[in-house]
């Protein structure tokens, strides 16, 4: 059964749309196009800086959080990458690793600060591989495990790495160097997240697809999610999942298989979204919108 929520659409001092959100220590950061990175306060989502990583105003695509919640690691256009340190209010450039100056798209980070493990996905279907000792940040290489198509989502799992892309298909890794590909669909991947029932997929044409982790057997599909959801980012913490979309939509299941609207449609489009521990749901899209639903 699904938790009842309180639902809201607190200020955001940026008209900048926002593409990535996620949860450091309780505290939420989000980030979006001419390099924003915004942090949720107790009047609503505060700037911490609007130049990007590296100046120039380099849009950022996806951030996620060190396991300690001390650095948030962000990526996006012309090669941004770096990371925030929280403890410090340091902002470190860490761009075009490996001489990679193309767009990165998604990342994914494990391991405490100082000792972080860092996958992040571009454009051109490659994934970077880079590996943190205090400061000192080193490329370990740079894999191509599919076709060449963009990389369109990453996370980490049980010493697991997982890669969707814009041809349908699905890459997992246990070391980030040899992958294994399996095509889900002919439509591209658009989110992936893990969930206490493994891996869930969605796609562009609406499907969602839990089991895909295990490789070994076809995943469930499950039934498609309403007509005219096209979803964009999806996250899961125990047995609950979001689904969110380029229309507003948000979407959740907890136990049940099904997919159900939930709270209120964003009144613009939603292009990322994150679940607390404690299963508040976050989703940030167009013109700086955040949508949040509060357990009650």
């Amino acid at each position: 059964m699904l938790r009842s929520r309180r639902w809201t659409v607190p200020e955001s001092r940026t008209r900048a749309q926002l593409n990535g959100v996620a949860v450091a220590d309780g505290r939420a950061y989000a980030v979006g196009n001419r390099g924003v990175l915004l942090s949720r306060t107790r009047v609503g989502w505060e700037p911490l800086f609007d130049d990007g990583v590296a100046g120039g105003s380099r849009g950022l695509l996806d951030i996620a959080a060190t396991d300690d919640g001390r650095r948030l690691w962000l990526c996006g256009t012309r090669g941004a990458l770096g990371y925030y340190d929280r403890e410090t209010g340091n902002l470190r450039d860490r761009s075009t690793p490996y001489g990679l100056a193309t767009t990165f798209r998604t990342l994914a980070v494990a391991g405490s600060a100082g000792d972080e493990r860092v996958h992040v996905g571009d454009d051109q279907g490659r994934i970077a591989r880079l590996a943190v000792d205090g400061r000192e940040t080193n490329v370990r290489g740079v894999a191509l495990p599919g076709p060449g198509a963009p990389i369109t989502a990453l996370r980490g799992a049980d010493n697991m790495w997982f890669a969707g892309d814009t041809s349908g298909r699905v890459h997992q890794s246990d070391d980030g160097r040899e992958w294994r590909t399996d095509t889900l669909s002919a439509a591209m991947v658009t989110a992936l997240a893990i969930d206490a029932d493994g891996l869930l997929a969605t796609n562009r044409g609406g499907t969602v697809y839990t089991g895909v982790r295990s490789f070994d057997a076809p995943p469930d599909r499950l039934a498609p999610l309403p007509d005219g959801v096209r979803p964009t980012d999806a996250a899961g913490v125990g047995h609950t999942a979001v689904v969110v979309g380029s229309r507003g939509d948000i979407l959740a299941r907890g136990r049940d298989p099904g997919f159900q609207r939930v709270g209120i449609d964003g009144p613009a489009g939603l292009y990322a979204v994150t679940l607390a521990p404690d299963e508040t749901v976050l989703a940030v899209g167009a013109d700086g919108l955040v949508v949040e639903g509060r357990p009650r």
